[in-house]
């Protein structure tokens, strides 16, 4: 409630704040999705875009530089 998101939503953007980190490591997407908790790669970038508003791909880019 203080922090106006669901528990499930909370967990969401943890994992994708962790996500973002490791995307900066130089890690394969695939195993980040998996270290990050989802077995599922297609809702991994589900939940990166409606939490970042890109994909992990351009993200990685993006803190390439």
């Amino acid at each position: 409630r203080d922090l106006g998101m669901s528990p499930s939503e909370y967990l969401h953007h943890l994992r994708v704040a962790d996500a973002t980190f490791r995307l900066s490591t130089g890690q394969p997407i695939i195993d980040i999705s998996h270290e990050v908790g989802y077995n599922d790669l297609s809702r991994f970038y589900k939940q990166f875009r409606k939490n970042t508003n890109t994909s992990p791909a351009v993200c990685r880019e993006m803190l390439d530089r």
